[in-house]
């Protein structure tokens, strides 16, 4: 699809789709993650409030992050010919992504992964038929469009697919303002932690378009998108499918269950990112042989970067994991911010030097310092591994058969 655009556009593009991600962070403040656990630990009559809840908290967020958002045409990062469009992608695509992420905290992956691939895939191949075919839908706005449209079909149909609940229970309750002040609170941590992990993402393209110009940010939007649909298989495929699993494992005392799940884990995100960056490079040689523009071909080595860069990112899901559900969530913030911080100081090193190569290094650097920092907290935290452990052998044989059950069952 964007191979039909001006390079330009492409970079302008990619400028957009980052800061539109920096502002769904701001207004989300990741209180998914929280709301997650406390869904995980409460009866499906509960469940409804708390979402209500959730969502309170993120309308009071948009009254303060999208006029701040403003600052983003008036220091002229995008057009301001852009702004409706900004807008409006950055608030459906929010509301439609914290619908996909319930769906996949009440355990319906397969919704969840239906309405991902209408919000970010299905679109997009619809639009790529039109510009291949119309050399005068070759426009960006013609993008912008189909995402809109993409979205907004996946978040009726995540509405559609969460009607069983019992929502007169939101509409009566009172609201839970003790609950939310808690909730933001516990969502601090991990809206750090993430909102470092987006910007090590932005600031390679921010500091591209700064130091050089639109036509390399295009040609390293073009290389990045592969790590996006990549991370986003892997998020939707087994990320997201196992991790509650893991987490309820974990929260019921079932350590067999959670070590069992974690391996699990472990062996499909490996194989599935050798499998996915083989695909990715063939197809990304394809895709530049049929364009034949200098300007893809020159830099076609920093794609191996991106690619080990995307096999290292997908490793680190293993020990954020093994964090995540012992709620050291200052060790996966410390992390994320010294990555952030070796992003900016190699950023701000490299890229001047070096050009598109330059951010390719300087992102692949940042997530390294990210997995090695998890892993020395993982390490550490092995002891209390080795306590979960103790409380195995005396009913060993009756945890593994329950163990091997549940691993049979598509819900847990």
């Amino acid at each position: 699809m964007l191979c039909y655009l001006e390079v330009e556009d492409v970079g302008l593009f990619g400028v957009m789709v980052t800061t539109i991600n920096l502002g769904m962070y701001a207004v989300g403040m990741e209180l998914h993650i929280c709301n997650r656990r406390k869904i995980l630990n409460c009866n499906i009559g509960e469940v409804p409030c708390l979402i209500r809840d959730q969502f309170i908290l993120h309308g009071v967020l948009y009254s303060v992050v999208l006029p701040l958002l403003l600052l983003v045409f008036s220091f002229g990062i995008l057009p301001s010919r852009l702004l409706l469009w900004f807008y409006v992608l950055l608030i459906l695509d929010h509301i439609t992504q914290e619908f996909q992420r319930i769906l996949v905290t009440l355990h319906r992956p397969a919704h969840a992964a239906a309405v991902f691939f209408i919000r970010g895939g299905a679109w997009v191949y619809v639009i790529g038929l039109m510009m291949w075919q119309h050399e005068s839908a070759r426009q960006l706005y013609l993008i912008l469009g189909g995402w809109m449209v993409g979205t907004t079909i996946g978040l009726i149909m995540a509405i559609f697919w969460l009607r069983d609940l019992d929502w007169r229970n939101a509409l009566t309750s009172s609201v839970n303002w003790d609950q939310l002040r808690v909730f933001a609170k516990a969502a601090l941590p991990f809206l750090c932690a993430n909102m470092s992990l987006i910007m090590i993402y932005s600031i390679d393209k921010l500091g591209l378009q700064y130091f050089w110009d639109l036509r390399l940010v295009g040609v390293y939007t073009l290389y990045s998108f592969s790590r996006n649909a990549i991370q986003s298989i892997l998020d939707m495929s087994i990320f997201n499918t196992l991790q509650p699993r893991i987490v309820a494992a974990y929260q019921n005392g079932k350590i067999y269950t959670y070590r069992c799940l974690l391996r699990q884990m472990a062996l499909w995100i490996g194989l599935g990112s050798i499998i996915l960056g083989i695909a990715a490079v063939l197809m990304i040689y394809l895709l530049i042989g049929v364009l034949n523009k200098a300007i893809y071909i020159e830099y076609l080595d920093v794609y191996w970067i991106i690619i080990i860069t995307i096999f290292i990112e997908g490793l680190g899901y293993i020990p954020h994991t093994v964090l995540y559900v012992r709620h050291l969530d200052g060790q996966i913030t410390f992390s994320s911010v010294l990555g952030l911080g070796i992003g900016i100081i190699s950023n701000l090193t490299l890229i001047p030097l070096l050009g598109l190569p330059g951010a390719a290094w300087a992102t692949l650097l940042a997530i390294v310092g990210i997995f090695v920092c998890r892993v020395v907290f993982c390490w550490k935290c092995r002891d209390t591994t080795a306590k979960e452990m103790a409380i195995l052998p005396p009913i060993y044989n009756v945890e593994r058969e329950l163990s091997l059950n549940l691993l049979n069952k598509r819900d847990y």
